[in-house]
Protein backbone atom coordinates (compact mmCIF):
# COMPACT_ATOMS: atom_id res chain seq x y z
CA UNK A 1 0.00 0.00 0.00
CA UNK A 2 3.03 2.24 0.91
CA UNK A 3 4.57 1.49 -2.76
CA UNK A 4 1.01 2.29 -4.27
CA UNK A 5 0.87 5.30 -2.66
CA UNK A 6 4.03 6.84 -3.38
CA UNK A 7 3.66 5.31 -7.19
CA UNK A 8 0.73 7.68 -7.53
CA UNK A 9 2.15 10.80 -5.35
CA UNK A 10 4.55 11.07 -7.99
CA UNK A 11 2.33 10.60 -10.97
CA UNK A 12 0.25 13.33 -9.64
CA UNK A 13 3.07 15.33 -9.00
CA UNK A 14 4.66 14.30 -12.48
CA UNK A 15 1.05 15.54 -13.80
CA UNK A 16 0.96 18.76 -12.49
CA UNK A 17 4.32 19.34 -13.21
CA UNK A 18 3.75 18.97 -16.59
CA UNK A 19 0.73 22.01 -16.35
CA UNK A 20 3.35 23.89 -14.26
CA UNK A 21 5.75 24.03 -17.21
CA UNK A 22 3.06 25.03 -19.74
CA UNK A 23 3.95 27.94 -21.37
CA UNK A 24 3.39 31.35 -19.90
CA UNK A 25 3.17 29.80 -16.57
CA UNK A 26 6.87 28.52 -15.91
CA UNK A 27 9.62 30.60 -14.45
CA UNK A 28 13.64 29.96 -14.65
CA UNK A 29 12.91 29.45 -10.50
CA UNK A 30 10.32 26.17 -11.74
CA UNK A 31 12.77 25.16 -14.30
CA UNK A 32 15.20 24.37 -10.80
CA UNK A 33 12.84 23.32 -9.16
CA UNK A 34 11.66 20.83 -11.50
CA UNK A 35 14.91 19.73 -12.25
CA UNK A 36 15.98 18.41 -8.81
CA UNK A 37 12.62 17.19 -7.95
CA UNK A 38 13.19 15.10 -11.50
CA UNK A 39 16.79 14.20 -9.48
CA UNK A 40 15.14 12.64 -6.50
CA UNK A 41 15.24 9.33 -8.43
CA UNK A 42 14.86 6.82 -11.59
CA UNK A 43 11.62 6.51 -10.34
CA UNK A 44 10.78 10.37 -10.72
CA UNK A 45 11.77 11.06 -14.06
CA UNK A 46 9.95 8.15 -15.53
CA UNK A 47 6.60 9.31 -14.02
CA UNK A 48 7.44 12.72 -15.88
CA UNK A 49 8.10 10.95 -18.93
CA UNK A 50 4.71 9.08 -19.12
CA UNK A 51 2.98 12.06 -17.97
CA UNK A 52 4.78 14.23 -20.62
CA UNK A 53 3.75 11.06 -23.40
CA UNK A 54 0.12 11.83 -22.47
CA UNK A 55 0.50 15.32 -24.00
CA UNK A 56 3.04 14.04 -26.79
CA UNK A 57 0.31 11.68 -27.76
CA UNK A 58 -2.39 14.51 -27.68
CA UNK A 59 -0.78 16.00 -30.74
CA UNK A 60 -2.36 13.60 -33.04
CA UNK A 61 -5.25 13.99 -31.39
CA UNK A 62 -4.94 17.81 -31.56
CA UNK A 63 -4.57 17.42 -35.45
CA UNK A 64 -7.90 15.81 -35.90
CA UNK A 65 -9.41 18.56 -33.87
CA UNK A 66 -8.33 21.23 -36.28
CA UNK A 67 -9.24 19.38 -39.45
CA UNK A 68 -12.74 18.23 -37.99
CA UNK A 69 -13.41 22.05 -37.06
CA UNK A 70 -12.12 23.22 -40.36
CA UNK A 71 -15.06 20.91 -41.71
CA UNK A 72 -17.98 22.50 -39.13
CA UNK A 73 -16.75 25.70 -40.15
CA UNK A 74 -17.77 25.31 -43.85
CA UNK A 75 -21.11 23.89 -43.27
CA UNK A 76 -23.64 26.16 -41.93
CA UNK A 77 -25.33 25.79 -38.73
CA UNK A 78 -28.97 24.15 -38.97
CA UNK A 79 -31.88 26.14 -37.80
CA UNK A 80 -33.53 23.53 -36.11
CA UNK A 81 -30.68 22.53 -33.90
CA UNK A 82 -31.73 21.49 -30.28
CA UNK A 83 -29.91 24.14 -28.09
CA UNK A 84 -29.82 22.15 -25.27
CA UNK A 85 -26.54 20.03 -24.85
CA UNK A 86 -25.99 16.38 -23.36
CA UNK A 87 -23.76 15.30 -21.03
CA UNK A 88 -21.90 13.41 -23.36
CA UNK A 89 -21.59 16.31 -26.07
CA UNK A 90 -19.76 18.32 -22.83
CA UNK A 91 -17.71 15.90 -22.09
CA UNK A 92 -17.15 15.41 -25.66
CA UNK A 93 -16.22 18.86 -25.95
CA UNK A 94 -13.69 18.75 -22.92
CA UNK A 95 -11.74 16.13 -24.29
CA UNK A 96 -11.43 18.14 -27.23
CA UNK A 97 -10.31 20.86 -25.78
CA UNK A 98 -7.76 19.01 -23.63
CA UNK A 99 -6.00 17.57 -27.22
CA UNK A 100 -6.29 20.89 -28.97
CA UNK A 101 -4.05 22.47 -25.33
CA UNK A 102 -1.53 19.60 -25.54
CA UNK A 103 -1.34 20.09 -29.25
CA UNK A 104 -0.34 23.34 -28.68
CA UNK A 105 1.59 22.52 -25.94
CA UNK A 106 4.04 20.39 -28.36
CA UNK A 107 3.77 22.17 -31.48
CA UNK A 108 3.03 26.32 -31.00
CA UNK A 109 0.46 28.18 -32.99
CA UNK A 110 1.99 30.57 -34.94
CA UNK A 111 5.58 30.04 -33.05
CA UNK A 112 3.86 32.25 -30.09
CA UNK A 113 5.93 30.66 -27.35
CA UNK A 114 8.69 27.53 -27.10
CA UNK A 115 7.75 23.93 -27.72
CA UNK A 116 7.79 21.60 -24.66
CA UNK A 117 10.84 20.04 -25.90
CA UNK A 118 13.03 23.03 -25.86
CA UNK A 119 11.30 24.52 -22.36
CA UNK A 120 12.67 20.50 -20.57
CA UNK A 121 15.36 19.80 -22.57
CA UNK A 122 17.57 22.96 -22.97
CA UNK A 123 19.91 23.71 -20.13
CA UNK A 124 19.89 27.64 -20.73
CA UNK A 125 16.86 29.22 -22.86
CA UNK A 126 16.05 32.87 -23.42
CA UNK A 127 12.58 34.00 -23.84
CA UNK A 128 10.77 36.32 -26.57
CA UNK A 129 12.92 39.52 -26.61
CA UNK A 130 15.66 37.86 -24.21
CA UNK A 131 19.09 38.23 -24.75
CA UNK A 132 21.93 36.67 -22.43
CA UNK A 133 25.77 35.61 -21.93
CA UNK A 134 26.61 31.94 -20.81
CA UNK A 135 30.31 31.34 -19.85
CA UNK A 136 31.63 27.95 -19.84
CA UNK A 137 35.10 26.25 -18.57
CA UNK A 138 37.91 26.43 -20.62
CA UNK A 139 37.41 29.94 -22.15
CA UNK A 140 34.01 29.24 -23.87
CA UNK A 141 31.34 31.70 -24.20
CA UNK A 142 28.06 32.08 -26.03
CA UNK A 143 26.10 35.19 -26.54
CA UNK A 144 22.18 33.73 -26.58
CA UNK A 145 19.95 35.79 -28.85
CA UNK A 146 15.84 36.11 -28.18
CA UNK A 147 14.51 32.77 -28.30
CA UNK A 148 17.01 30.30 -28.19
CA UNK A 149 17.29 27.23 -26.37
CA UNK A 150 20.72 25.18 -25.88
CA UNK A 151 21.52 22.26 -24.15
CA UNK A 152 24.93 20.77 -23.11
CA UNK A 153 25.55 17.25 -24.30
CA UNK A 154 28.68 14.49 -23.85
CA UNK A 155 31.34 15.08 -25.87
CA UNK A 156 34.09 13.07 -27.20
CA UNK A 157 37.66 13.03 -27.03
CA UNK A 158 37.37 16.13 -24.49
CA UNK A 159 36.18 18.23 -26.96
CA UNK A 160 33.51 20.31 -25.28
CA UNK A 161 30.09 19.91 -27.21
CA UNK A 162 27.06 21.59 -26.99
CA UNK A 163 23.39 21.77 -29.07
CA UNK A 164 21.73 24.57 -30.38
CA UNK A 165 17.96 23.54 -30.07
CA UNK A 166 16.67 26.70 -31.74
CA UNK A 167 17.51 29.95 -31.79
CA UNK A 168 20.50 32.04 -32.33
CA UNK A 169 23.71 32.38 -30.71
CA UNK A 170 27.62 33.77 -31.15
CA UNK A 171 29.81 31.09 -29.82
CA UNK A 172 33.54 32.41 -28.63
CA UNK A 173 36.14 29.68 -28.10
CA UNK A 174 39.31 29.94 -27.12
CA UNK A 175 42.14 27.60 -26.88
CA UNK A 176 39.75 24.57 -26.09
CA UNK A 177 38.23 23.14 -29.30
CA UNK A 178 34.29 23.10 -29.27
CA UNK A 179 31.88 21.11 -31.17
CA UNK A 180 27.89 22.42 -31.64
CA UNK A 181 25.01 20.92 -32.92
CA UNK A 182 22.42 22.72 -35.03
CA UNK A 183 19.97 20.49 -37.04
CA UNK A 184 21.14 17.89 -38.96
CA UNK A 185 24.77 19.50 -38.72
CA UNK A 186 28.01 19.88 -36.52
CA UNK A 187 30.43 22.85 -36.62
CA UNK A 188 33.67 22.71 -35.11
CA UNK A 189 36.44 25.70 -33.70
CA UNK A 190 38.79 26.73 -32.16
CA UNK A 191 40.41 30.19 -31.24
CA UNK A 192 37.19 31.35 -33.05
CA UNK A 193 34.25 33.39 -33.15
CA UNK A 194 31.09 31.95 -35.29
CA UNK A 195 27.14 32.87 -35.33
CA UNK A 196 24.86 29.81 -35.29
CA UNK A 197 21.26 30.25 -36.21
CA UNK A 198 18.53 27.85 -36.65
CA UNK A 199 14.96 28.39 -37.86
CA UNK A 200 12.38 26.54 -39.39
CA UNK A 201 14.72 23.37 -40.19
CA UNK A 202 17.70 25.41 -41.39
CA UNK A 203 20.51 26.21 -39.97
CA UNK A 204 22.77 29.14 -40.89
CA UNK A 205 26.44 29.32 -39.76
CA UNK A 206 28.79 32.61 -40.09
CA UNK A 207 32.04 32.55 -39.27
CA UNK A 208 33.16 35.99 -37.45
CA UNK A 209 37.14 35.47 -36.36
CA UNK A 210 39.13 32.78 -36.71
CA UNK A 211 38.25 29.36 -38.88
CA UNK A 212 35.74 26.94 -38.53
CA UNK A 213 34.17 23.42 -39.86
CA UNK A 214 30.88 23.14 -40.62
CA UNK A 215 29.91 18.89 -41.57
CA UNK A 216 26.38 18.04 -42.61
CA UNK A 217 25.87 14.25 -44.02
CA UNK A 218 28.78 13.59 -45.88
CA UNK A 219 29.37 17.40 -47.05
CA UNK A 220 31.55 19.21 -45.25
CA UNK A 221 33.19 23.11 -45.65
CA UNK A 222 35.79 25.21 -44.21
CA UNK A 223 34.52 29.03 -42.97
CA UNK A 224 36.99 32.04 -42.92
CA UNK A 225 35.92 35.21 -41.64
CA UNK A 226 32.94 36.79 -43.37
CA UNK A 227 31.69 33.85 -44.48
CA UNK A 228 28.65 31.42 -44.39
CA UNK A 229 27.07 28.43 -45.13
CA UNK A 230 23.80 27.27 -44.96
CA UNK A 231 22.01 24.12 -44.78
CA UNK A 232 19.28 21.45 -44.20
CA UNK A 233 18.11 17.76 -43.43
CA UNK A 234 18.17 17.64 -47.53
CA UNK A 235 22.00 18.96 -48.11
CA UNK A 236 24.44 21.84 -47.69
CA UNK A 237 24.53 25.32 -49.54
CA UNK A 238 27.14 26.97 -51.27
CA UNK A 239 29.62 29.20 -48.60
CA UNK A 240 28.83 32.98 -49.34
CA UNK A 241 30.21 36.25 -48.33
CA UNK A 242 28.18 38.44 -45.88
CA UNK A 243 27.95 41.58 -43.85
CA UNK A 244 29.10 40.08 -40.14
CA UNK A 245 28.28 43.68 -38.65
CA UNK A 246 24.59 43.91 -39.86
CA UNK A 247 23.85 39.80 -39.24
CA UNK A 248 25.02 39.75 -35.65
CA UNK A 249 24.07 43.73 -34.87
CA UNK A 250 21.25 42.18 -32.65
CA UNK A 251 24.37 41.59 -30.18
CA UNK A 252 24.07 45.65 -29.41
CA UNK A 253 20.60 45.73 -29.72
CA UNK A 254 19.32 46.43 -33.13
CA UNK A 255 17.96 44.87 -36.41
CA UNK A 256 20.07 46.45 -39.15
CA UNK A 257 18.39 45.63 -42.92
CA UNK A 258 19.83 46.30 -46.50
CA UNK A 259 17.45 45.67 -49.65
CA UNK A 260 15.44 43.28 -47.56
CA UNK A 261 11.96 42.46 -48.68
CA UNK A 262 9.65 43.08 -45.89
CA UNK A 263 8.16 39.67 -45.63
CA UNK A 264 11.87 38.84 -44.32
CA UNK A 265 11.67 42.13 -41.88
CA UNK A 266 8.50 41.03 -40.66
CA UNK A 267 9.99 37.59 -40.00
CA UNK A 268 12.95 38.70 -38.26
CA UNK A 269 10.78 41.29 -36.00
CA UNK A 270 8.49 38.70 -34.66
CA UNK A 271 11.52 36.89 -33.04
CA UNK A 272 11.60 39.97 -31.05
CA UNK A 273 8.08 40.43 -29.98
CA UNK A 274 5.04 38.86 -28.20
CA UNK A 275 2.76 38.45 -30.45
CA UNK A 276 2.76 37.85 -33.84
CA UNK A 277 3.04 40.60 -37.38
CA UNK A 278 1.05 38.51 -39.91
CA UNK A 279 1.69 40.45 -43.82
CA UNK A 280 -1.83 40.17 -45.47
CA UNK A 281 -0.99 41.37 -48.30
CA UNK A 282 1.61 39.39 -50.89
CA UNK A 283 2.72 42.34 -52.90
CA UNK A 284 3.63 44.27 -49.84
CA UNK A 285 5.20 41.47 -48.76
CA UNK A 286 7.79 42.24 -52.09
CA UNK A 287 8.23 45.92 -50.71
CA UNK A 288 12.14 46.28 -50.15
CA UNK A 289 13.53 47.77 -46.71
CA UNK A 290 16.69 49.69 -45.94
CA UNK A 291 16.05 50.20 -41.93
CA UNK A 292 17.76 50.00 -38.84
CA UNK A 293 15.49 49.57 -35.73
CA UNK A 294 16.11 49.44 -31.94
CA UNK A 295 15.08 46.25 -30.35
CA UNK A 296 14.03 48.19 -27.17
CA UNK A 297 11.51 49.97 -29.13
CA UNK A 298 10.61 46.79 -31.72
CA UNK A 299 6.92 48.14 -32.21
CA UNK A 300 8.41 50.90 -34.01
CA UNK A 301 8.31 48.52 -37.27
CA UNK A 302 4.72 47.77 -37.30
CA UNK A 303 4.27 52.58 -37.64
CA UNK A 304 7.27 53.04 -39.74
CA UNK A 305 6.49 50.06 -42.11
CA UNK A 306 3.15 51.47 -42.26
CA UNK A 307 3.30 54.83 -42.88
CA UNK A 308 6.56 54.13 -45.55
CA UNK A 309 4.22 51.66 -47.82
CA UNK A 310 1.03 53.15 -46.73
CA UNK A 311 -0.13 49.82 -45.36
CA UNK A 312 -3.18 49.62 -42.68
CA UNK A 313 -1.95 47.95 -39.11
CA UNK A 314 -4.78 46.21 -37.43
CA UNK A 315 -4.18 44.96 -34.08
CA UNK A 316 -5.90 42.00 -32.70
CA UNK A 317 -5.74 40.39 -29.20
CA UNK A 318 -2.58 38.69 -27.65
CA UNK A 319 -0.16 40.96 -29.96
CA UNK A 320 -0.93 39.40 -33.19
CA UNK A 321 -1.26 42.73 -35.79
CA UNK A 322 -2.39 42.01 -39.71
CA UNK A 323 -0.66 44.32 -42.05
CA UNK A 324 -2.66 44.81 -45.27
Amino acid sequence: MIFRSKTRQRRDEASLWVVRLMPGNATVDDLEEFKRWSARSPYHAQAFREARRLWEAAKVAGREVEERTATRLSFPRPANRDPRVGRRAFLGGMATAAAAAGYGLVQPPLGLWPSLSDMLDADYRTSTGERRRIDLAGNVSIEMNTQTSIAMRPGDSGADRIELMSGEGVVTTQAKALEVISGAGRVWGRDAAFNVRQDMGMSKITCLQGTIRVVCGTVEASLGARQQVSYTARGMGAVVSVDPAALTAWRTGFLVFHDTPLRDVVAETNRYRRGRIVLANAELGDRVVNARFHLDRIDDVIEKMANAFGATATSLPGGVVILS
